[in-house]
């Protein structure tokens, strides 16, 4: 169990590391509570203060502080200026670079001290009070309770094991999105047919091994209902059907632009297929040209 005397820990995010340092090692922990063979291409490693979730070749990199509640109240700022990054205001509020997990460790403090914990948790992930706790983005368990928003999410779960599996999966559902947001990427600046049949090879492939709408098992149920609030939270289902449904489109453009640069081909072969018919035509009449040419000489000069 975390110390009990620290109220908050605050875990950040980077989903766009290089690399898993060198001197970083194995972290044994059990992740039997996904589907397939997801638990396969999903490592966690530790180093220092730090954990690396590698989820296929995608390394994020999660880095913890702590914090008593007082110390937020007081040093709002100065954490907020030392160990959180937020987009800028012309950025793209989807910017899925830097990431937040609040965890509270003491049981449902959004119960017993609902006004300070909600504004911590708002300023934290949003740099403002105006999260509330809807029914959109609350879940509430016999064991924790949890708010999700776009920048991460909010719980009082205070076993580290369970935080690391709540953890895994948001980092999970992060991948979801940036791979899908990739493929949408790769759609937009394809260079014919087969460059298509490549991505969507890729794809069907990804689709019917790697996605899936929840990835963990419905016997985990306090997970599986984690995932689906983080998940309808994020879009994730709508976005990937969206880049399906480009995929098939912009494959039945590319077909089209094959169909019809094939009609031009056979075009251009049938005109020069009667250019050379009318060539034959002609060098074939050559000789008795010639012939009448000569009784003409011979007869009439």
């Amino acid at each position: 169990m975390i110390k009990s005397e620290l109220e908050f820990d605050y875990f950040r995010i980077y989903t766009e590391c290089d690399i898993v340092p060198s001197d970083a090692t194995d972290y044994e922990f059990s992740h039997e509570f996904l589907l397939g063979d997801l638990a396969n291409y999903i490592k966690l490693y530790k180093n220092n203060d730090k954990f690396y979730i590698k989820i296929f070749s995608r390394i994020f990199e999660i880095e913890q502080r702590s914090f008593n509640k007082a110390d937020v109240i007081n040093n709002l700022k100065n954490i907020q200026n030392d160990f959180f990054i937020y987009p800028k205001k012309d950025q793209n509020s989807t910017d899925y670079r830097y990431l937040y997990a609040l965890f509270a460790n003491t049981s449902k403090p959004l119960e017993s001290d609902f006004n300070d914990t909600l504004n911590i948790a708002s300023y934290m992930l949003r740099n403002s009070h105006t999260l509330d706790k809807t029914s959109q983005n609350h879940l509430i368990t016999k064991s924790i309770e949890m708010l999700v928003d776009v920048r991460g999410f909010y719980s009082d779960c205070y076993f580290f094991d369970q935080r690391i599996r709540i953890m895994m999966v948001y980092c999970l559902l992060i991948y979801y999105i940036l791979r899908t947001k990739d493929y949408i990427k790769q759609l937009a600046v394809y260079n014919g047919l087969e460059d298509i049949i490549k991505i969507r090879k890729d794809l069907l492939e990804y689709d019917v091994r790697y996605f899936y709408k929840n990835p963990i098992l419905q016997s985990r149920h306090e997970l599986y209902a984690i995932y689906e609030l983080m998940a309808k939270n994020y879009h994730i289902i709508h976005l990937y059907e969206e880049m399906k449904t480009q995929t098939k489109d912009i494959a039945k453009i590319a077909e089209i632009e094959l169909s019809e640069k094939k009609a031009n081909q056979y075009k251009n072969l049938k005109t020069m297929i009667n250019w050379i018919v009318i060539l034959v035509t002609i060098m074939g009449a050559l000789p008795a040209i010639d012939s009448a040419i000569n009784i003409y000489n011979k007869f009439f000069r």
